[in-house]
């Protein structure tokens, strides 16, 4: 099997870093989800997801949820 990591960063319209946000990556073929938060610096890192299209949604208080 093929794996993969999915890579990014979280700002708000001012370009500010978003720290705590939730991340959350569905594969769209099996419905498996990994998840994890972004650093202080806004990024997020998911590592060792099965090869595949993903839906990654992006929440955090105070903001609009992001697909």
């Amino acid at each position: 099997m093929l794996y993969g990591t999915i890579v990014g960063g979280v700002t708000d319209s001012s370009r500010a870093a978003v720290p705590g946000a939730a991340v959350k990556a569905v594969n769209k073929g099996t419905g498996q989800e990994f998840s994890t938060t972004t650093g202080d610096g806004g990024s997020y890192v998911i590592t060792t997801v099965p090869a595949g299209a993903y839906d990654v949604t992006i929440s955090s208080t105070g903001f609009q949820s992001v697909t």
